[in-house]
């Protein structure tokens, strides 16, 4: 037994060694004294992370890579990086640069920068922002490229029947002509995209082919989903908006602690916050080492806010500075009883049984701390430049972030997101989806009339659009009036085939000839035009994003503690380079003008032809027969 607590306590003693504070050496790597004062300041007010400092050396690592100094630049990084840990900015960039002198880190700093997207609130309300305003954006450039793609190869189908109808009054304009002048009158009228889109689909739908109809309502369907969700994401809006309560109340988790805090609290008036801000006055206070003042405004969150397991730490914390070591210990009790997988509370909870030399339970205490992942909690504290304190405090967490983010979207009225697609829609994108069903429903109606009264269908040799008034059926199949003429006064079927068959080739080599140049307009629309309709989709998706990339220069919303005047190159080389190798991919693809060759003329003709050859072969042999007998009895 003896040797049994002997163990405990030399290990306890170890334990406490590394617990211990240490200095912050590595503050005097910083060069600027402006800089190495404040983060000493914030550092003595408890601050988990120096973001201004950290911004500072990144920007100056920025332009040692500019200068080419890219070893000096790599330092600067690493310290910028670990004074703030939730800062994924210095990672890409020092895995950029690694990446391009063969350094093999590379992927290990691009993995960290991955990962610190996540770590916390603010990064992730601007991460998803993000996310929502590239997908919404590549969704609708994706249905407009489609839409494009199939407006050009229909584009025969849709001025056909009206050409039909004013030839006979009018010369012009030209079949080919009234689809440019109906584009540019629609683009004077200045309707915007939504409204462009939904008259395209209604145009569209009676002559596009059944597959065509799935893919384009699949898009259509995803669109209004995300229009119809919309509203929800007021909370991303109040996340990454800095004068919201909600921002606000988010700062303790990343700063230290000043007046200038404390003042930024006195501006929210929302009842519901009332625990939460009494929370961070009192967190503030604490880290400024005015407990009293601090002790009386966590008590009165825990008292308006049943469960406030992170007043209880933060409690137990000023206990613990002031030697109360027995009331800390109840603190830290009461936050584990609300949250027995609190890591932060079973180590507080160690360092008091040291105090009061309990040191089996102190063993116990820091080795459930280390199963729930207390190293992952210290990741959040920079590690270079900070000592690291006896007990470890608590913020409000990310998930009680959210929660207070959806209460104050409830005021709000619209989303970001529909303002900075508003002026590229001209039409509330939270209303997108009461457009297409709309639309939808128009397209159907318009589909019966048009199929019941302006019936317009292709040429079955050459695809080309026809109608009643200019067709012929009398073979069996629907020939235009070009391809009736090529065999008009014709008996032999396979002269007729021979001549059909040239004129199909030739119609189809002068369409993709002339589709070279309309295929131009974006990437996918290729592809669409090919019937390759979901690769299509998917390349014109892709080349969406990487225009709003180059557009925005890699993100449209930006961190506030992120932003900075440099914008690095390759946020512009790597989009471009990535959209011309779309632009190769779309404009390479090919579909052959006729893989085979193949017959028009019903079977039936075909069968008729033997038959009669058939036939005057047998009368030819009877006379040849008749004349040879003939020819025997003159003889």
């Amino acid at each position: 037994m003896l040797k049994t607590n002997i163990y405990i306590y030399i290990s306890t003693l170890v334990m406490l060694a590394f617990c211990t504070k240490t200095s912050a050496s590595s503050i005097d790597k910083l060069k600027s004294e402006p800089l190495k004062k404040y983060a000493s300041e914030q550092i003595q007010h408890g601050a988990t992370s120096l973001p201004a400092v950290s911004k500072a050396l990144y920007d100056e690592s920025i332009e040692l890579i500019a200068q080419g100094k890219w070893r000096k630049a790599r330092e600067k990084l690493l310290l910028a990086a670990n004074l703030y840990p939730q800062y994924p900015k210095p990672m890409f960039t020092l895995a950029w640069i690694e990446f391009l002198h063969g350094e093999s880190d590379f992927i290990s700093h691009f993995y960290e920068g991955a990962r610190r997207e996540f770590v916390s609130f603010n990064n992730q309300a601007v991460l998803l922002s993000n996310a929502l305003l590239y997908l919404i954006v590549s969704l609708i450039g994706s249905l407009i490229a489609f839409i494009l793609g199939l407006t050009i190869k229909y584009r025969s189908f849709i001025t056909h029947k009206a050409h039909e109808y004013y030839k006979s009054r009018y010369k012009f304009p030209q079949e080919r002509l009234m689809l440019a002048i109906i584009i540019v009158a629609l683009a004077v009228m200045r309707l915007g995209a939504a409204l462009y889109s939904a008259l395209l689909l209604i145009i569209l739908w009676p002559y596009i082919n059944s597959r065509e109809k799935r893919a384009l309502a699949t898009l259509l369907v995803i669109i209004s989903i995300i229009s119809f969700g919309l509203p929800y994401s007021k909370a991303l809006d109040v996340a990454i908006d800095t004068q919201s309560a909600t921002n606000k109340l988010a700062r303790i988790n990343l700063l230290g602690a000043n007046n200038r805090l404390l003042a930024e609290l006195d501006g929210i008036t929302q009842r519901e916050l009332v625990p939460e801000v009494e929370f961070v006055r009192g967190t503030i206070l604490y880290r400024m080492k005015r407990l009293d003042e601090a002790k009386m405004h966590l008590l009165n969150a825990i008292k308006l806010r049943k469960g406030f397991e992170e007043a209880y730490i933060n409690l137990g914390n000023i206990y613990y500075e002031s030697g109360d070591f027995d009331r800390a210990l109840a603190g830290y009790q009461n936050a584990i009883e609300i949250d027995s997988t609190d890591a932060v509370a079973y180590y507080n909870l160690g360092q008091v049984y040291i105090k009061k030399l309990l040191f089996a339970k102190s063993s116990l205490a820091l080795k459930r701390a280390n199963e729930l992942g207390i190293e992952r909690f210290k990741s959040k504290y920079f590690g270079l430049a900070g000592s690291r304190p006896d007990v470890f405090e608590k913020g409000i967490s990310d998930k009680r972030l959210w929660a207070l983010a959806s209460a104050e979207a409830k005021e709000k009225r619209f989303s970001i997101i529909d303002g900075v697609l508003r002026p590229f829609l001209l039409f509330p994108a939270h209303l997108l989806w009461l457009l297409y069903v709309v639309a939808a429903i128009i397209s159907i109606i318009a589909a019966n009339t048009i199929r019941k009264k302006w019936r317009v269908t292709s040429c079955e040799n050459c695809g080309i659009a026809t109608c009643s008034s200019c067709s012929n059926d009398e073979m069996g199949i629907i020939l235009c009036r070009e391809c009736t003429k090529a065999i008009e006064g014709l008996s032999s079927v396979k002269v007729m085939e021979a001549l059909l068959r040239h004129r199909r080739q030739k119609v189809l080599s002068r369409r993709y000839a002339l589709g070279k140049v309309r295929l131009l307009l974006f990437p996918g629309v290729a592809q669409i035009f090919h019937d390759k309709l979901y690769s299509g989709i998917i390349i014109s998706f892709i080349g969406t994003a990487l225009t709003a990339a180059l557009i925005w220069g890699g993100t449209y919303f930006r961190a506030p503690f992120s932003i900075t005047i440099h914008s690095s190159l390759w946020r512009l080389v790597l989009p471009g380079a990535l959209f011309a190798l779309l632009y190769y991919i779309s404009l390479s693809d090919r579909k052959k003008i006729e893989p085979r060759n193949y017959r028009i003329l019903p079977a039936e003709m075909w069968k008729k032809e033997k038959q009669l050859k058939e036939e005057t072969m047998a009368k030819l042999e009877r006379q040849k027969g008749e004349l040879e007998k003939e020819t025997v009895s003159l003889f």
